[in-house]
Order: C-alpha cells, then sequence, then structure tokens
C-alpha cells in the first residue's frame, strides 16, 4: 500500500532534497527578517520612548522656568529687598510680609514654600507653620547648610524636609537659592529660599504616562550624581530603580541618550534614557522586555505558522504531481522492457531511471555487438 501512495526512489529524492532546501531556505530568511525586524523594533520602541522622555524633560524645564521667575520677581520686589537687608524686626511688618509670601504660595500650586532670610537679624521669615524663624530654631537645617556652604544660585537641589508639627513626616521638595554673590570670607547677607513640591513633577510624569500608553513601563527621575528626584512609587520598581541608575550612570559616560536591555529580578528589562542638559538630569524609562516585544513575538509565531503550512501543502503537492510524472515514465520503462524481453517488475526497482539507462545501455551494446538475445541482470 505505501509503495502505491509513495512516488519512485529517484522522484522520491528529488521531492525531499528540494522540500530540504526549500525550507532551509525559508527557515533562514525567516531567522533573518525576525531578527532585524526585532531590532528595528526595539529601535523604533526606544524612539517612542525617547518622546516621552523628552516630555517629561520638557515638563521638569516648564516647572524649572516657572520657579526661577517667580523666584526672581520675589527677589526683585522692594518688599523683599527690605526684608532681606533690615536692622531690625518690625513685627507688624513681618505679619503683613509673612501673608503676602503664603499668598504667593496658594496662587502656585507647584510651591511647597518660601523662606526670606536676613543674615545681620539671623532671622528666617517663611510660609510654614512657623512664620517667624530664628536661625537657632530654624527646622530646616539642610537649608543653612546650603547658605553657609553658599550652593549654586537658580538650580533645583532635590532633597527633604521635615516640617514642624507634621509628627517627623518628611516632604521631598526641589530648592532653588537666590542671593547676591559675596566674596569667600563673607557670608551671605540675605537670601531668598524657593522649595517645589517633587510631586508636582510626579503628577506630571503620571499623566504623561498615561497619555503616552506606557503603563507598562516604571519611569524615574535623577541627577547627574545618581541622586533620585523622583522614584518609582511601586515598592518593586522603587528596588530595581536602585539597580537601573547604576546601569545608566555606567552606560552614559558620553553623556548621550540611549537604551539597553538589563535582568532585573531574573527578568529581562529594556531600560531607555534621556539626559537634560539645561537641568543636568536623567530621566529613565524601563519596561519589561517581554511585553515590548510581545507584537514581534506574535509576528514570528505567525510568520512560523504560515511557513510550516506552506511547506507542507507544497510538500503534498509534490508527492501528488510526482505520482503523476512517474505514471508515463513507468509506462515507458515497462514497454521498454518488454521490447527487450525482459520481465515488467517496477516494483523490484524504486530507480525507473537508472533502470532505464541500464536497458538501453545494454541494448546498444548487444546492436553493437550483433547479439540479439539480452540478458538482465
Amino acid at each position: 500500500m505505501i509503495s502505491k501512495l509513495l512516488p519512485s526512489k529517484f522522484f522520491l529524492k528529488l521531492i525531499l532534497s528540494f522540500s530540504a532546501l526549500l525550507m532551509v531556505i525559508t527557515l533562514s530568511l525567516s531567522a533573518l527578517l525576525y531578527s532585524n525586524f526585532k531590532r528595528v523594533t526595539l529601535i523604533s520602541i526606544a524612539d517612542t520612548n525617547g518622546n516621552y522622555l523628552n516630555q517629561i524633560s520638557y515638563s521638569a524645564n516648564y516647572m524649572n522656568d516657572n520657579a526661577i521667575n517667580l523666584l526672581w520677581n520675589i527677589y526683585l520686589n522692594p518688599r523683599t529687598v527690605a526684608l532681606m537687608y533690615q536692622d531690625e524686626n518690625d513685627y507688624d511688618e513681618l505679619y503683613k510680609e509673612s501673608i503676602r509670601l503664603t499668598q504667593i504660595v496658594d496662587s502656585n500650586p507647584f510651591v511647597h514654600s518660601i523662606y526670606v532670610y536676613n543674615q545681620k537679624l539671623n532671622r528666617y521669615l517663611g510660609t510654614g507653620p512657623e512664620k517667624l524663624m530664628f536661625k537657632d530654631d530654624f527646622f530646616d537645617g539642610d537649608a543653612i547648610d546650603m547658605l553657609a556652604r553658599k550652593s549654586p544660585v537658580l538650580t533645583p537641589d532635590a532633597r527633604y524636609i521635615t516640617e514642624p508639627y507634621s509628627d517627623g513626616k518628611r516632604k521631598q521638595v526641589f530648592t532653588y537659592l537666590l542671593y547676591e554673590h559675596a566674596p569667600s570670607d563673607k557670608s551671605i547677607e540675605g537670601a531668598v529660599i524657593l522649595n517645589v513640591k517633587a510631586e508636582y513633577l510626579q503628577q506630571m510624569t503620571e499623566v504623561l504616562k498615561l497619555k503616552s500608553q506606557q503603563e507598562q513601563g516604571e519611569a524615574f527621575i535623577m541627577a547627574s550624581d545618581g541622586t533620585f528626584i523622583s522614584q518609582p512609587t511601586d515598592v518593586n520598581a522603587k528596588a530595581w530603580s536602585e539597580t537601573v541608575r547604576q546601569s545608566v550612570l555606567s552606560e552614559n559616560r558620553a553623556g548621550a541618550n540611549g537604551h539597553f536591555t538589563m535582568k532585573l529580578d531574573g527578568g529581562k528589562y529594556l531600560v531607555s534614557y534621556v539626559r537634560s542638559s539645561s537641568m543636568d538630569w536623567y530621566y529613565v524609562l524601563f519596561q519589561p522586555y517581554p511585553s515590548v516585544i510581545s507584537s514581534v513575538d506574535k509576528i514570528r509565531n505567525i510568520t512560523l505558522q504560515v511557513t510550516i503550512a506552506a511547506l507542507l501543502i507544497g510538500l503534498i503537492g509534490a508527492i501528488m504531481m510526482s505520482r503523476r510524472l512517474h505514471y508515463p515514465l513507468e509506462r515507458l520503462l515497462n514497454k521498454t522492457l518488454q521490447a527487450h524481453g525482459l520481465k515488467a517488475n517496477v516494483l523490484k526497482y524504486r530507480d525507473e531511471i537508472r533502470l532505464l539507462d541500464q536497458v538501453v545501455s545494454s541494448s546498444y551494446g548487444t546492436q553493437k555487438n550483433g547479439n540479439p538475445q539480452t540478458k538482465a541482470a
């Protein structure tokens, strides 16, 4: 039964060889196309992530510009100048000024608090629960240290502050200083300190994340020295961001934007990052690698299924065609054998081409030698 269904040995070899060659070519081309398509897809996704991170960078720059403009407006106000350099405390005037500063905070939702420092009186006039504070009683020790070491002006410094009457709760802010330049041997005489809410930038990041359909990723911002400006809210993502931070700083020696893959807790992740030259911050996004290339894997699986189906259909068609080609050859061989007085038992021979060649060669030799009898080997 099998011998009736299968083509001859010659055609079977021909079909198997052609099918194997076709399969190797198809699989090689599929693997090459899949590799190139995955590479192009990763680049495209990284570019999309870069656009998303650039939007965050733009939002941060917008916040930074607003903070600097507001800081200049406060600093150049004559009433603020009087607060920085007056020689004695006028408590009625200080009360009015604290109301003015509080109104500025209330009208600018990204502002956390404002301090006006007077070195002559060792005084801080603020907008928090404690309006008037002197240096020895001032709760914000980091702000005192920033003034003591003359931190750069108009440059955001990410830090945490503990407000009075808050049960020790810490809040992250970006602190901006503005003061008149003082010689190295002299301390700062007067300054304005502006604290911007870090949660304001975090909220903008989350909004952009939803708009950009980046739900599968986690984003964070860090300074060029590795200090976190903002971190993911998820506990695992927050822990992983520590590892990602070191990798970004290591990968970004040249200061360019880019992307790379890395292992996090046994899983593969795609990390994309953008560096802002204006604020010298990194904007980083890391995503699970399987979710990034899921569409590519679907295309790969579909391609493999279609390729295998096409090969099977082609193989079946080739077998059927070889059987149709086999019948005329079988009849020709039988007639040739009968013409030479041989028994036409083709099923003993699976290579009809070789048999036909032997018969024709034998017939030619017999005719040449003048022997009328032909004996099959």
